[in-house]
Parts: structure tokens; C-alpha cells; sequence
């Protein structure tokens, strides 16, 4: 399965930024974080893609930036558009870092855990909040569970009412499942993982009608690792 979606994001890695590269929710929700970014920070990007925006507008300002893909084709256009960049082929759940030599000020996961299972997103947070510097950031763009409609819903809620894990979306012709938290539910996880809510917004993306994607209400969180 693994190969599989490798292999699909490779087949699309040429396009994938004409559909989504300018959604104007993320291009504000990157601008919102760098504020509370120290100068030349150093930015760890999972799920990083074809690196714009996000690695892109980062690098752009000054900061450092680490990219984990599960793509090679898009991890060599990431690297290719941020050659100071450090990009690297991996599958983000095994993806390892190195904390002793350079622990990130922020970890960015933008639209890269859709595919996953409830625990293991669980499991990346809790790996990514142990990564971060004091005070550092994690700053998610997701989609609510809340934000969907019912119908879609293939298999209801969990029985804590925290997360859908079979919501049925439109992507690229494609009908895939995603599994989405509540807000009430990224709030519980990034608590228990000692991270508090710095600035959290939704925005609806409409992609052009040539991706054949669904619209998404989007939900972006900032959060910082308390001391």
C-alpha cells in the first residue's frame, strides 16, 4: 500500500501545484505562524510534497528547512526549489530525528495525515511534541470532523466522539477515506502532549474543477510546546 501511494503522489508531483499550491487559507496560515518564528529557525517540513508553500516561503525568510516525503519525485522538486533545504525520501511514521544535533523550532504537517489510522496520528504528535524545542511550534492544516458532511461519514464517530475514521472525499478522481478528529479532539490530543493553542482557524478551498478534488473547509492549527 505503501508503494502504491508513493507511486501516485510521483504520478501527480508535475501538476499537484496547480491545483493546490495557491489555496489562500494555507498562504495566510504560514504567514500567521512566522511571527512567533525565532530568526533563522530551523523548520521541519513532514509531508513536505513539492515544497510550496510551505518550505518554499519559509526558506524565503531565512529559515532552515528540513522536508520528509514519502514521494520521491516530489521530494526531488522540493529539493530542486530549496536547494539549501535537507529533503529525504521517508515514510513519515518510521521518519527519525535527530534531536541531539538540531532540535526544530517548528514541525509543520500540512494535508499529510489523511491517510493515516487514529493511533498513529496519535503517535506522531506525541513523537513530534517530544522533537520540538521549548517553545516550539507544531502548526497542522487537517480537516475537522465537524466540518463534514454527516453523509460522508461512512462508519460514524469513535464511541469517545473524537474522531471519524472512514470519511469519504474526492481527490484527483480518486474516492478516498480519511480519518478526521473534531476540534474537540485535536484540542484533547495536543493537551496531553503538552502543547496549548496558539491561533486556530478554518478556511474553505475550492479547487479548480480540473483536479476533480472536493471542497475542503480546512482547519489550521498553531500550537507551542509549553515550557
Amino acid at each position: 500500500m505503501i508503494n502504491d501511494i508513493a507511486q501516485f503522489y510521483d504520478s501527480i508531483a508535475n501538476i499537484y501545484d496547480n491545483g493546490f499550491a495557491h489555496n489562500q487559507g494555507l498562504l495566510d496560515f504560514i504567514e500567521r505562524v512566522k511571527p512567533h518564528l525565532p530568526r533563522s529557525a530551523h523548520i521541519l517540513d513532514i509531508g513536505c510534497g513539492t515544497g510550496h508553500p510551505v518550505s518554499t516561503t519559509l526558506a524565503a525568510s531565512g529559515h532552515r528547512i528540513t522536508g520528509v516525503d514519502l514521494s520521491p519525485a516530489m521530494v526531488a522538486l522540493s529539493q530542486e526549489r530549496v536547494p539549501e533545504g535537507r529533503f529525504v525520501v521517508a515514510d513519515m511514521r518510521e521518519y527519525e530525528h535527530s534531536v541531539a544535533e538540531d532540535q526544530p523550532d517548528a514541525i509543520f504537517s500540512v494535508f499529510a495525515m489523511f491517510r493515516l489510522g487514529r493511533e498513529e496520528i496519535e503517535e506522531l504528535v506525541k513523537k513530534w511534541a517530544s522533537w520540538l524545542n521549548v517553545n516550539g511550534l507544531l502548526c497542522i492544516a487537517t480537516m475537522a470532523a465537524d466540518d463534514c458532511d454527516p453523509e460522508k461519514i461512512a462508519n460514524g464517530y469513535d464511541i469517545d466522539g473524537l474522531c471519524a475514521r472512514a470519511v469519504r472525499q474526492q481527490f484527483m478522481k480518486k474516492e478516498v477515506f480519511h480519518t478526521l478528529f473534531t476540534r474537540r479532539g485535536w484540542t484533547e490530543i495536543l493537551h496531553q502532549n503538552g502543547l496549548e493553542e496558539l491561533d486556530v482557524r478554518s478556511a474553505l478551498f475550492v479547487p479548480p474543477k480540473s483536479m476533480s478534488t472536493s471542497n475542503a473547509n480546512f482547519y489550521y492549527i498553531i500550537a507551542r510546546k509549553r515550557v
